[in-house]
């Protein structure tokens, strides 16, 4: 049975009388530890915004805390794509992240993860099985595919393999993973099982503030946020689904956007998942 939309925030620490923003880096560690920075400078923007938002970043299962703490204290990944730095702490319901500027994003546990989503007002996201997830439940998001460093992007086979030729192979990769990127017309699967932009996407140099903007006018306009939801479910098929149909949903459009696939390499949710080999 599933719980009421308050109990979950009051469960969670959270206020019914603002909005919750998800942040969703997702579970790779590579995804978590470049990300989240950006992620948490996003927030810090939508804070300066509209003030009582509240903020929830969703620890995947496969994700230790220790990884996700570790992203934003570390000035290699917080640097990697102009991210802010935040510190470690606690509040009365869990752990969470406190940002420079001091904006607070609970870390909500994995037992959590589907109970967060159903009570987000919006996600801010990357490419994945999340998006089809989100979807589902008809959580409008901003789907981020930041490509402002591909060569840090770990790819599996050929394209892998020649990130490893001196000095060519890192701009080689960049140019394969960009040409791949540019054969979709989406990255998101709602979008891309649809054929139009139902919910926004930013792919390239992402800009904290652009998102930021977006996310404010989605969280402001109660028109579009429901019109946004609407279509989401219909791109899926869905009144909101309970989780054993979320994934058969996920294996067939997997199926049928091979496409797609580059997005899964890039997120492969059973291979990536298993192995902490990370590759830098």
């Amino acid at each position: 049975s599933q719980m009421p939309p308050q109990e979950i925030r009051e469960r969670l620490g959270l206020s019914t009388l603002s909005s919750v923003v998800s942040l969703l880096p997702g579970s790779k560690p590579f995804k978590v530890k470049y990300a989240t920075p950006l992620l948490l400078k996003i927030a810090d923007y939508i804070a300066k915004k509209k003030p009582d938002t509240q903020f929830i970043i969703s620890q995947s299962p496969y994700t230790p805390l220790y990884q996700i703490v570790g992203s934003v204290t570390d000035e290699k990944y917080v640097n990697a794509l102009d991210g802010t730095f935040a510190r470690f702490g606690r509040t009365k319901t869990g752990n969470a992240l406190v940002t420079e500027q001091g904006t607070v994003i609970n870390i909500i546990p994995p037992e959590f993860q589907y109970e967060a989503y159903q009570i987000s007002d919006v996600a801010i996201t990357l490419p994945g099985t999340n998006t089809a997830e989100l979807a589902i439940l008809g959580i409008p998001m901003v789907v981020l595919l930041p490509l402002n460093k591909p060569e840090h992007i770990p790819i599996e086979g050929l394209i892998g393999r020649i990130a490893y030729i001196p000095f060519v192979g890192k701009y080689i990769k960049s140019f394969l993973i960009k040409q791949a990127i540019r054969k979709l017309k989406f990255i998101s699967l709602p979008n891309q099982k649809l054929g139009q932009l139902v919910t926004p996407e930013l792919v390239g140099n992402i800009h904290p503030v652009e998102v930021a903007n977006l996310a404010v006018g989605i969280l402001e306009n109660p028109y579009e946020r429901r019109e946004i939801s609407l279509n989401l479910k219909k791109a899926m098929g869905s009144n909101g689904a309970a989780k054993s149909v979320v994934s058969n949903i996920i294996d067939v459009l997997l199926k049928k956007y091979s496409d797609m696939e580059i997005l899964e390499t890039i997120n492969n949710y059973s291979d990536w998942t298993k192995r902490e080999s990370d590759t830098e």
